[in-house]
Parts: C-alpha cells; structure tokens; sequence
C-alpha cells in the first residue's frame, strides 16, 4: 500500500533532504509539495541533485504549491511540515480540520510545553493548531508512544544527538550532578538563508561558539532527562564548524561513584541493542563516517579523578544533522507512525571518504 505524503517547506534543507528520502521510500509516495517564496518553482529548479533521466514519475518537473494557498491537505495520508519557528503553527491552524490525518513537523513549534515554547521563542502557538496532540519524537526512548501518535515533532539536531549520548544514563539513573554538552555542527544546520557568518570568506578556517547564554534546543534536552530521571541541570554549548553538514556532541557526565567503566558500556550495549540506527564504536567517531545517513555513532568512556571517587561518563555522538538530525528521523518517525518497517527508505551507511 502507497501512503500519499506531502512536505510543506520543501526548498529548505530539512525540506530536500525528506525530498530525497522519500524519492526513494517504497510506502510513501509524493503527492504535494509546498512552499512560499519558492512558489511555482520546479522541484529540479530547487534541488540540483534532481535529474529528469532518472525518474519517469514526474518528480523534477513536480512544482511548489503556495504553503498559504494550499488550505486543503485532507487528501494526503501524511504531511511533512519543514517550516521556520511560528508558521507550522500558524499554517496548520489554517488548515483546521482539512489537516492530513498524520503529521511530523520538523520546526520548532511543538517540541515543548507551552509555557517553556513562550519562554525560548517569544510567541504562542495558536490553539487551532491542537498543541496539546503532539508527542515529542525520540524515537528511540519513545518508540510505543509514537506508534499510537497522529502529531510527532521531531526533535532538533543538537537535542538528537545529546539525548542520545544521555538517554541510557538518565534511563538507569545514574546521572549525579550537572550536564555540560559541547556541540559543534556544520553551516547547514543554519538553514539555507544568505547569512553574513555563513558565507565561504567568513566560515572557512574557523569555529566559533553562539547562543552561549542559551540555545533553544537545551531546553528539550532538559525536558526529555527531567521525564526521565527527574529535573537534571545542562549547560550546552553549540558551535559552527566550517563543513556543510555534520554533527557531533560531547557530554561530560557525572556519575553514582560505584559506577564502573564496564557497567557503563554494558547499559549503552543493553538499551541499543537491536537499534537499526545506533551504532556502539570502540573508538570516539567521526562525523564523515555517517555522513548522509540516519545513524548515530555513539563511543562512552569513564574518566576518575585519582582516589577520590569521582567520576564522569565522556559519552560522544556523530551524527549527519541533516539525516539523523533532521530529515532521516523524520521519516523514521512517520515509518514507526504508520506501523511500516522503522527502515523504509532510509540508508544505514554513510559516505566515505
């Protein structure tokens, strides 16, 4: 059976990458793409990896429907919404009940609770846009909840890949003390606008660090670990690296002094065992080496402090933040929604070199 699909916001990275993803899904079919300022435009014209001779279905010429024309999605079985912080919102509140039945929304504005969204974005989100519906899309935490969800918001990038570092210390309860997060990704976790720091001359040869008084994905971070092992402290700190896509965190946590390094491993081992895209490293991994893909490498180590007894879990995690971070764990999680093999779709390989 086809499922008819639609991706609102699909010039947008996010957007493209669901794109190509879904070119190539054996259960989901496109049947609507939408956006604004690139209304009328062919789906070729967007994304160059696009080619006429290889696909007899129409889907390079296929164009971009006006987002705010387009008040009758009914028809489609499940919608993508790629959209910046406040017009997924705002876009499906218009729809009202001309909503697909399922709905992933990549942006922002689902992710929290109402009070802590005002907090972090500086604006509500309308009540016609059913927030109290939405079921954060961890999946790998919160995989039977999804399955019964008709409205996942997919998790940013850095909170991906830091929850996945934290999820299995937090889920076993062994987390003592403040988090500090170290976070670096690259210039296409900013999004495709024309921005100063973005451009060759200013990004290349050199990182720097943003959003250090707070990034709006901390709080998520916060959110997931305090339903899991109660209210936990995070300091995060992200930083743009000069490489087109690519992410990768470093989480520092401190642990129950009787916590080996064996014991450690053995709980990463244990909760992802049989993940499809989790992947235990013996070595600190890269980033490169899942690079277009929708896995997330993980390495844990214990460090101690001499005799005294204290001791903290470096817990690593790359990921592509584009796959894993963004377009990947959005179909993952319309796969697990449609009760699909969690596969469908999605590549388990990354490219290398």
């Amino acid at each position: 059976m086809a499922y008819k699909a639609g991706i609102a916001g699909a010039s947008g990275y996010a957007g493209g990458g669901i794109l190509r993803l879904l070119a190539c899904h054996p259960y989901l079919e496109i049947a609507w793409v939408g956006g604004e300022a690139s209304t009328g435009t062919t789906l070729a014209e967007l994304h160059p990896w696009l080619h006429e001779i290889l696909d007899d279905r129409g889907l390079p010429r296929m164009k971009v429907q006006g987002v705010s024309e387009s008040l009758d999605l009914s028809g489609l079985d499940l919608l993508f919404t790629c959209l910046p912080a406040g017009e997924s919102s705002r876009y499906l509140a218009k729809l009202g009940a001309k909503t697909p039945d399922r709905i992933v929304d990549v942006g922002p504005d689902f992710r929290l609770p109402e009070e802590t969204h005002l907090v972090w974005y500086g604006f509500s989100r309308p009540e016609e846009a059913g927030t109290g519906e939405w079921v954060y899309g961890f999946t790998e935490a919160y995989r039977s909840v999804i399955s019964a969800a008709k409205r996942v918001a997919n998790p940013g990038c850095y909170a991906y890949a830091a929850l996945l570092a934290l999820y299995p210390l937090a889920k076993e309860k062994v987390i003592r003390g403040e988090i500090f997060i170290d976070g670096k990704s690259g210039l296409s976790g900013a999004g495709r606008g024309a921005e100063k720091r973005l451009l060759l001359s200013e990004a290349t040869e050199n990182t720097v660090a943003y959003a250090v008084e707070g990034h709006r994905h901390q709080p998520e971070i916060e959110m997931v670990l305090e339903d899991l092992c109660g209210a936990t402290m995070v300091v995060f700190v992200p930083h743009l690296v000069p490489m087109a896509r690519g992410l990768m965190v470093t989480a520092y946590v401190p642990l129950s002094p009787d916590i080996g390094a064996e014991t450690v491993s053995a709980i990463y081992s244990e909760i992802y065992a049989g993940e499809p895209f989790v992947a235990m490293t013996s070595a600190p991994p890269n980033t490169k080496a899942v690079r277009g893909s929708n896995m997330a490498a993980i390495h844990v180590a214990v460090r101690q402090r001499g005799n005294e007894g204290f001791k903290v879990a470096v817990a690593t995690v790359a990921i592509d933040n584009l796959g894993k971070g963004a377009a990947g764990s959005a179909i993952h999680n319309a796969n697990v929604m449609l009760g699909l093999d969690e596969t469908a779709g999605l590549s388990s390989w990354g490219l290398w070199p």
